[in-house]
């Protein structure tokens, strides 16, 4: 059985993978991409993690998550609305950022927290509920290989050369 802790630290590395590449390619879709992956992550979290957070070990730290999860769906909105490059870049630096912070929080004292109050066997049943919540959505954090409507947007926003530098 999956522990949701193993789940969580899967997606948060495919997800940093994919800013990696964008700093090594500078390729807007790949950033997309990734806002796309963080809001399916971001909604199966919150409906099947913090929910049990909440509800069993602190309304606070979920209080605390979901105020973060707003910012980076905030910049998230940001980033799909930019159109310069220099201002896109700087605004996924700051999503990278907010998002390792989320992620560091999470890992670090989130996770553990509520192993500490459920115990292993509960933490591996969210985790099962996780993955298949992750299904029903119909395609997987870790496994999207096809691009979706939004990722072929840019990208043929990109080659007009829709981004371009201030």
């Amino acid at each position: 059985m999956p522990n949701i802790a193993d789940v969580l630290t899967q997606d948060h590395l495919r997800i940093d993978r994919l800013f990696q590449q964008f700093e090594r390619t500078r390729d807007p879709v790949v950033v997309l991409e990734a806002c796309e992956l963080l809001e399916r992550h971001t909604e199966i979290e919150e409906r099947c993690v913090y929910s049990v957070l909440r509800q069993q070990v602190s309304q606070l730290m979920a209080d605390h998550a979901d105020d973060e999860h707003q910012d980076v769906a905030d910049l998230i909105d940001e980033v799909r609305s930019c159109d310069m490059e220099d201002r896109f870049v700087q605004l996924v630096t700051l999503l990278r950022h907010a998002i390792r912070s989320h992620v560091e929080e999470e890992e670090s004292r989130v996770l553990p927290a509520m192993q500490r109050k459920l115990g292993q066997a509960a933490m591996d049943r969210l985790g099962t509920t996780f993955l298949e919540a992750r299904r029903e959505l119909g395609r997987s954090v870790l496994d999207v290989t096809e691009p979706t409507e939004m990722t072929l947007l840019v990208r043929e926003g990109t080659e007009r050369g829709r981004l371009t530098s201030t």
